[in-house]
């Protein structure tokens, strides 16, 4: 009876329409990537019940048709590039209000990630179709949202993208000059774009790099040039996806082990801190005297090292011991660099 109720509250979440547009979207990325049995796409839909799946998956394949393919083995694959004819929906009013917002607060936006320039028209075709329907404007009248998106990238690298998309399109490799801050300069290497996207600040690309024989992802801001390779073909390995490689690391840089982080905020920060999901493993545990304490499971320290340096004094490493003496190490010489001030307004008098 419990398993009953949890599908049940997995099925009423499932139908909610953003969760439901979510996870189409999430289905058809993953169809583009390789060939899946059903069993095997099930697996990257976890917190979802299996009715729920299967559903979700022949809405996929009427709406696909031919266009899905399946081979003898009864696998599964996509491929973006053949023709496909978009047929009509029929959206709820909860549905089309959402499309409506998603374009309203997309164009609000726009200007703040590059290269989307585009997108632009489609976003105005798409609300322009969903005020049509929604019907009398009074619905809308009284709306008032926002959005807000941090601060990104200049934007100085739109014509890569450009030549990148295309690479992905015919699957071909590209070759590039990347300007490694990592390496201190400049490398040269074939590159196989598996995996386009825009992380907070800046675009990315992972694929895998001819100079380093595996899987790397580059800032698209530090190319210096990419060119095609119309006659170096590649293949996503079968069941490669960007979220298997990207794992448990704070953000993209995935560390070589899983660690248990342990990290305990004061009462001024914690109510703000806990309202977050910081990450897919975040666990939250109060404390009677207001502090509260917040696991994670993390791939690396590179990155969230400096997320726990952003709240100084309000947050306290309790384990592992190779974080928090890697904070007391950063904390030490931003120290440092202060340790003089008193000595410069001596000086100044």
């Amino acid at each position: 009876m419990p398993e009953k109720n949890a599908d049940t509250k997995k099925e009423v979440h499932g139908n909610s329409p953003v969760s439901h547009v979510e996870r189409i979207l999430r289905l058809l990325m993953i169809l583009q990537s390789g060939w899946f049995t059903q069993d095997e796409l099930f697996q990257h839909f976890s917190n979802i019940s299996k009715r729920t799946f299967y559903r979700d998956l022949e809405e996929v394949r009427t709406f696909l048709g031919d266009r899905l393919q399946v081979d003898a083995r009864k696998r599964f694959h996509y491929d973006p590039a053949s023709d496909c004819n978009f047929q009509s929906l029929a959206l709820s009013y909860p549905e089309l209000l959402s499309l409506y917002l998603a374009c309203q607060l997309g164009l609000e936006q726009l200007h703040k990630v590059p290269y989307l320039t585009h997108l632009e028209s489609v976003l105005l075709k798409l609300q322009h179709l969903s005020r049509g329907l929604i019907g009398p404007q009074d619905r809308l009248a009284s709306l008032r949202t926002g959005m807000e998106i941090g601060p990104t990238s200049c934007g100085a690298g739109g014509q890569w993208l450009r030549v990148l998309l295309e690479a992905q399109e015919k699957r071909v490799e590209v070759f590039i000059e990347y300007d490694s801050i990592f390496d201190g300069r400049v490398l040269r290497t074939s590159l196989a774009p598996f995996y386009i996207h825009f992380n907070r600040r800046a675009w990315y690309v992972t694929g895998r790099s001819g100079y380093h024989h595996e899987i790397r992802t580059f800032n698209m801001e530090r190319f210096l040039s990419v060119d095609l390779l119309p006659d170096r073909r590649f293949f996503l390995p079968i069941n490669w996806s960007y979220e298997r490689y990207r794992g448990n690391a704070w953000n993209m840089i995935r560390g070589e082990q899983d660690s248990e982080v342990r990290l305990r905020f004061s009462s001024l920060v914690a109510r703000n801190v806990a309202e977050v999901r910081w990450h897919q493993t975040q666990q939250v545990i109060w404390n009677a005297d207001g502090t509260v304490d917040l696991f994670f499971t993390v791939s690396g320290f590179s990155e969230i090292v400096w997320w726990i340096l952003g709240y100084g004094s309000e947050v306290e490493v309790l384990s592992p011991p190779a974080l928090r003496q890697l904070v007391r190490a950063r904390a030490e010489k931003i120290l440092a660099l202060y340790q003089n001030d008193g000595e410069l307004e001596d000086s100044e008098i």
